[in-house]
């Protein structure tokens, strides 16, 4: 009789062996995920918010249709202006902003009513200047809404962003030309 379980052992050992050798791995490793052909985008920041012109308005006295808004307190002064046609000083559109920033790097300049820039300022389309101001051009008469940091603002063809609460980037979508203005440096391009 003991015969038996020594035959039952085998038996159950051959079926064993037998399913190791039909050519199946035994595996415990997970499954192999390919990877997807499409990729997860990466998010994208938000971009600015677009303030509505309206609560910018221009000082009436200055003759001109366009926005003005200040940043920085006060130190720096803003327009886009939309000049008339017949306007010999500024083509449209105009803007940029002057600088009244106690330690700012106000770049020598001639031919002017200073010796010194205090203004960076694009017309009619072209790359950025330097120029100098002596009325309330950007200023206005009274003091001009102030434009928050991350918010844009667009009059014609031209967009102002405050990149920061004491800096701005003013492009023309028409040129690509423009200003950037902080209360430490300035770009034209």
């Amino acid at each position: 009789m003991r015969i038996a379980p020594l035959a039952t052992a085998s038996v159950a050992g051959l079926l064993l062996l037998g399913g190791c050798a039909s050519g199946e791995p035994i595996t415990t490793d997970p499954p192999i995920v390919e990877p997807s052909e499409t990729p997860t985008p990466t998010p994208t920041p938000p971009g600015p918010v677009s303030d509505d012109p309206a609560d910018y308005p221009v000082d009436p006295q200055t003759g001109f249709g366009g926005v003005q808004f200040t940043l920085a307190d006060g130190q720096l002064q803003c327009a886009i202006f939309d000049p008339s046609a017949d306007n010999e000083f500024q083509a449209a559109p105009y803007f940029g902003c002057g600088v009244s920033a106690p330690d700012f790097p106000y770049p020598p300049i001639t031919g002017g009513p200073m010796d010194s820039a205090n203004a960076f300022v694009s017309a009619g389309h072209e790359p950025g200047r330097e120029t100098t101001v002596t009325d309330s051009t950007f200023s206005g008469n009274g003091v001009a809404p102030a434009l928050a940091a991350d918010h844009a603002l667009t009059w014609s063809t031209v967009t102002c962003e405050a990149l920061a609460a004491d800096e701005v980037i003013c492009t023309d979508a028409e040129s690509g030309h423009g200003v950037r203005v902080s209360v430490r440096d300035y770009e034209l391009f």
